[in-house]
């Protein structure tokens, strides 16, 4: 039995349509589905998260109930520790996060070119060479423009 076929079997087991696993795990439904049929296979976090809903170990999940056993590993004394709290979506903060940091970078864009537009010299600024043409310059001793080098 392949791990195709064993994902399908928990599922139906738990009494879960491929939607309610999909949502659980925060995938689409179609990611559930490619799993089921073989067309893909669930990346290590995805088969992590399926072992938590399924209550089963990783082992278990990709080997069955015969899984090869190397060392028996006494088994974990708080296993819902390591579970989420009911209702919470484990990726769900991630996400938030790339959002978060997507409209921080719009904002900084956003707030460089307004200052960027405020600090560009308008027109009324520049000077026209042409309207100075028979005005004096006035001779600042130690400025860098004058003539006394």
């Amino acid at each position: 039995m392949g791990v195709e076929e064993r994902l399908r079997d928990l599922r139906q087991a738990a009494g879960l349509s491929q939607a309610d696993v999909a949502e659980r795990v925060d995938v689409s439904r179609q990611a559930v589905s490619r799993w089921e049929t073989g067309m893909a296979a669930p990346s290590a976090e995805n088969l992590m998260e399926l072992g938590r809903l399924y209550g089963v170990t990783l082992d278990e999940l990709v080997y069955g109930a015969a899984a090869p056993a190397e060392e028996e590993e006494p088994p974990d004394p708080e296993p819902a520790a390591l579970e989420p709290p009911a209702g919470a979506k484990p990726k769900q903060g991630r996400r938030m996060a790339v959002w978060l940091a997507a409209l921080l970078c719009l904002l900084a864009l956003v707030t460089g070119l307004i200052i960027g537009y405020i600090a560009a010299p308008k027109p009324d600024d520049l000077l026209d060479m042409a309207d100075m043409r028979g005005e004096e310059v006035e001779v600042v001793p130690g400025n860098h423009f004058s003539s006394e080098w």
